[in-house]
């Protein structure tokens, strides 16, 4: 199963981004989700997100990468946006779980972020706890549906756009997800040498 029509949905408003549903075939889910408990997560900087960086590693979640990085994968994705074609990419993976108290205000995504893609896998049939989007003047217009295997994508600052997002909710139970991440690498290694505030996460090269 690849990201092509029958699993994805174009969105225009407030900004374009992709509805994405059933990401993961029911083996890989299960796979996954088994996994999850057994993580060594650490926590991030901030206090209420604990965080578990993906890497190739012949595991089980090898899994996770696979079926990001398929060869259609990558095509479809590297068309809906020219930046992709000609850059030298970088792909960070991580499960995040957020727990009461975690917020995260109104923002844009960093400009070295050339792809956002985030895959909800709620533990215990928790709802309510999707992504906030917003207009250009920052009025809040919808929220993503917090539903298992389901998520969305989209392409930071593409044309100028301002991709404004948040998630702004009190979190009674846990709020699990997977990231996808792709960076410019050469702008990215830059910033990350100018700003000790950025710091340069090792990933993997495609």
């Amino acid at each position: 199963m690849s990201i092509n029509q029958t699993s994805f949905s174009k969105k225009i408003y407030p900004w374009v981004h992709y509805t994405v549903h059933n990401f993961f075939n029911e083996s890989q889910l299960n796979l996954l989700l088994d996994q999850i408990s057994l993580l060594p997560f650490k926590q991030s900087k901030d206090e209420h997100r604990d965080e578990y960086n993906v890497k190739y590693n012949a595991s089980t979640l090898d899994v996770v990468l696979d079926r990001f990085l398929q060869k259609d994968n990558i095509e479809f994705i590297t068309n809906l946006d020219n930046r992709l074609k000609n850059t030298n990419k970088l792909l960070r993976v991580s499960i995040w779980k957020d727990y009461n108290g975690f917020n995260l205000p109104m923002h844009t995504d960093s400009h070295f972020k050339l792809f956002t893609m985030q895959i909800y896998l709620p533990r215990n049939n928790e709802q309510g706890y999707g992504t906030s989007f917003y207009d250009q003047n920052g009025v809040f217009i919808k929220k993503t549906n917090y539903k298992l295997n389901d998520g969305y994508f989209f392409f930071p600052n593409y044309q100028q756009i301002k991709t404004n997002h948040s998630f702004i909710e009190n979190i009674t139970t846990e709020r699990c997800s997977i990231i996808y991440n792709i960076f410019d690498r050469d702008y990215y290694t830059k910033k990350s040498k100018d700003n000790t505030n950025i710091k340069f996460v090792d990933g993997i090269e495609f």
